[in-house]
């Protein structure tokens, strides 16, 4: 099996519930993702493709990220990506995809879970320390046969 290289990407800050059902980004997160996705494009990341979870705050996340990195018409939509979802779904479609740099755009507790299980065959184990708008680089080649490359929180980029 190829290399992958698999970017997990918590979606930004969003505004609570009580405020709005749909819970879109909050100005910070906008801001912060906008941030992230300009750094991402300045060390030449290279993407192929952008898929997110429906919600309207991943959604967001996705769309900012991809308008940062030029690559909006690559941008794909997987209810697989919703926080309660079962990780061994994503994991299928990451063995389908075609595509060699694949960035996720989800929540917890499904990112945390696929991390562990990438990168240690246990979706139990809590290997990286998500927080809103971070991004791991994970290069992939089978589950347990996954290593961390590089991990990046919004706090680091901020002037």
């Amino acid at each position: 099996m190829k290399e992958k290289v698999i970017f997990l990407v918590q979606h930004g800050e969003a505004v609570d519930k009580k405020v709005n059902i749909e819970r879109p980004l909050t100005d910070l997160g906008r801001k912060t993702i906008s941030q992230m996705g300009n750094f991402l494009f300045s060390q030449n990341i290279i993407v192929d493709v952008i898929w997110h979870s429906p919600k309207l705050r991943a959604k967001e996340t996705a769309e900012i990220l991809a308008s940062c990195l030029q690559l909006e018409k690559l941008l794909s939509e997987y209810k697989e990506l919703e926080p309660e979802e079962p990780i061994k779904k994503t994991v299928r479609l990451i063995q389908q995809a075609e595509e060699q740099n694949i960035m996720l755009v989800g929540h917890l507790p499904h990112l945390s879970q696929l991390a562990g299980f990438l990168l240690t065959g246990d979706e139990k184990k809590e290997v990286i320390a998500f927080e809103k708008g971070c991004v791991v680089c994970l290069n992939y080649q089978d589950i347990g046969i996954t290593v961390v490359r590089w991990f990046l929180v919004p706090s680091l980029l901020m002037h």
